[in-house]
Order: structure tokens, then C-alpha cells, then sequence
């Protein structure tokens, strides 16, 4: 039998979770248990909401929880563009 959808797509913080999330390579949005879940190419997941998973009915935490994870994928982001990025110290200059 397949899980009720626990989550509301009008949810903000999962709209932002999902833009941070799925702007990474290879990640992708699955369904599981009724709850949104991001994975990456090979199906690991690396971020699910628990929006009243298996009656929890914490929204508090689950809003820092998430605005945490944000934090911490757009930190990751950023990583990767400086990584990308050659450094202007490394050119050459006459």
C-alpha cells in the first residue's frame, strides 16, 4: 500500500530546499513514504522532509531543521563554484 503524501508543495521551505538541492550534479527529487526525498545518480539520499512523518507533528523543528540543511547545501555550492573558479592570485601578471 502506498504511503498518504505527508508534504504540501506550497511548503516554502521545501520550495527552497528543492531549488538549493537539485542545482547540485547529478541530484535528483524522489517520493518515499509520503515524504519528499533528494538523492543523487546511484539513488543515495542526502535530504528528506519530515513534515508529521510517522506522527512526529514537530513543525518547529522541523523548520530549523530544514533551514539548516539549506544552510548547509548552499555552503556546499558555494565550495564547489570557488573550486571551479580559478583564483585570481593564480594567473599570471606582468
Amino acid at each position: 500500500m502506498a504511503h498518504p503524501r505527508m508534504y504540501d508543495d506550497s511548503n516554502p521551505i521545501i520550495k527552497c530546499l528543492r531549488e538549493v538541492c537539485l542545482a547540485l550534479p547529478e541530484a535528483f527529487e524522489k517520493e518515499a513514504w509520503g515524504e519528499c526525498t533528494l538523492r543523487v545518480t546511484g539513488g543515495s539520499m542526502f535530504a528528506m522532509t519530515d513534515n508529521n512523518h510517522h506522527n512526529s507533528d514537530d513543525t518547529t523543528r522541523n523548520k530549523s531543521v530544514g533551514q539548516r540543511l539549506i544552510d548547509r547545501v548552499v555552503a556546499y555550492r558555494t565550495t564547489l563554484a570557488r573550486k571551479a573558479t580559478p583564483a585570481a592570485a593564480e594567473t599570471d601578471s606582468p
